[in-house]
C-alpha cells in the first residue's frame, strides 16, 4: 500500500491504516513496491532507429533492476532516461527523474562532479511536482537502502 498520493492528515491516516493492515498498528508501512519497468518503456516505432530504441529498452530494463538494488551508475542511467526519453525507448517522466536524482544525492555512493548539476536541472519542477518527487524519493530510498532518506543532504543543494 502506498501513501504517496496523500498529504497531511490523510497521509498520516494512510500510514496508520497500512500499519493495521500489515499487523503493525501505528507503525508506518515502508513496503514500497517499485513499478514495473514496462510502465516506463515505450513501444518502439518502425523507423530507422528501431534497433537503437530496442537496444536502449533492454539496457534500461537491466539498469532498472540494478538501480533498485542500489547501483549508483544504474540509478544515474535511469534518471537520465526518465528525463530525456533515451532514444524514444522511455517515456519522459520529470517527477520520477527528479526522485531518482534525489535518491542519488542522498545515497552513500561517491558521486561524479556533474551529479549536482544533473540534480538541479532535473528537479526544476513546480512546487507541487517537487513535493511529489520528494515523497517518491523517500519511499524509494527506504526500499533500496532499508533506512530513512537523509533529506538534509538535499537541503544543502
Amino acid at each position: 500500500m502506498s501513501c504517496l498520493g496523500f498529504s497531511g492528515m490523510r497521509r498520516a491516516l494512510c500510514f496508520v491504516t497500512a500499519g493495521i493492515i500489515t499487523g503493525m498498528a501505528g507503525v508506518p508501512s515502508f513496503a514500497y513496491e517499485f513499478p514495473k519497468v514496462e510502465d516506463f518503456t515505450t513501444i518502439c516505432m518502425v523507423t530507422s532507429n528501431d534497433e537503437l530504441c530496442d537496444a536502449t529498452k533492454l539496457h534500461f530494463k537491466s539498469d532498472w533492476q540494478n538501480a533498485i538494488a542500489g547501483s549508483y551508475e544504474a540509478q544515474r542511467n535511469i534518471a537520465f532516461c526518465l528525463s530525456t526519453g533515451c532514444d524514444g525507448a522511455v517515456t519522459v517522466n520529470p517527477v520520477d527523474a527528479c526522485a531518482w536524482r534525489m535518491v542519488i544525492q542522498a545515497s552513500p555512493a561517491k558521486r561524479q562532479d556533474t551529479e549536482l548539476q544533473s540534480y538541479r536541472q532535473d528537479c526544476k519542477l513546480s512546487n507541487i511536482d517537487r513535493r511529489k518527487a520528494l515523497a517518491l524519493a523517500e519511499e524509494m530510498y527506504q526500499a533500496i537502502y532499508n533506512k530513512q532518506m537523509p533529506v538534509e543532504k538535499l537541503l544543502r543543494n
